[in-house]
C-alpha cells in the first residue's frame, strides 16, 4: 500500500490555461528522521519506508497538468550503506497506465545524498488526465536508514492544459 506523505490541500488546477504552475514541495514529504512525517518513526527512521518496493506519495499532480520540468534542493543521505535506489513516477489512474519510473529510474542519489537528478526527458510534456499522486518507489532496499532531519522536496513545474 502506498503511504501518503503529503498534507492537504495540494495545489489544484486554478488559474488560466498555459500559465506556469509549480506544485509539490513545501510539505514534509519523505526523509528518514524528519519528525513531522510518519516515514520516520523517530530519529533513526522507519526502515519499512526504504524497504524493497515500498512506495511513498510525495504530492498530488492535478488533472490536466502538463509537466515541463522539476527542481528542488539536494536529496538527503538516506542509506547507511550503498544499496538504496529509488524511482519516481506514478501508479497511473483510470485513464493512464502506471509508470513508477516515469520521471526518475533507479537513482542511487539517496545513498550519499546529492543534487536532484535530471528528470527523464522522454516524458516531457506528459499530461495527467486525472488527479494522480507522484510516487517514490524503492527499487533496491537501503542497507540501513540514515538518521537525518531533511525531507525529500521536489517541485514540479508545468501548466494546466486548456
Amino acid at each position: 500500500m502506498t503511504r501518503l506523505a503529503y498534507r492537504q490541500p495540494q495545489a489544484g488546477p486554478q488559474g488560466f490555461a498555459r500559465t506556469r504552475k509549480v506544485i509539490g514541495g513545501g510539505n514534509p514529504t519523505a526523509g528518514p528522521g524528519f519528525p513531522a512525517s510518519p516515514i520516520v518513526g523517530g530519529s533513526t527512521g522507519n526502515a519499512a519506508d526504504l524497504a524493497l518496493n515500498a512506495q511513498t506519495a510525495l504530492f498530488r499532480i492535478p488533472k490536466d497538468f502538463v509537466v515541463t520540468g522539476w527542481f528542488g534542493p539536494a536529496i538527503p543521505k538516506m542509506d547507511t550503506g550503498a544499496t538504496l535506489t529509488f524511482s519516481i513516477g506514478d501508479n497511473g489512474n483510470q485513464l493512464q497506465a502506471a509508470n513508477t519510473a516515469r520521471w526518475l529510474s533507479a537513482s542511487n542519489v539517496g545513498q550519499a545524498g546529492g543534487a536532484l537528478p535530471t528528470m527523464l526527458t522522454t516524458n516531457l510534456y506528459f499530461q495527467y488526465l486525472m488527479d494522480t499522486d507522484l510516487i517514490m518507489t524503492i527499487t533496491a532496499a537501503a542497507a540501513g536508514v540514515q538518521a537525518n532531519t531533511t525531507p525529500i522536496i521536489i517541485y514540479m513545474e508545468g501548466f494546466i492544459a486548456p
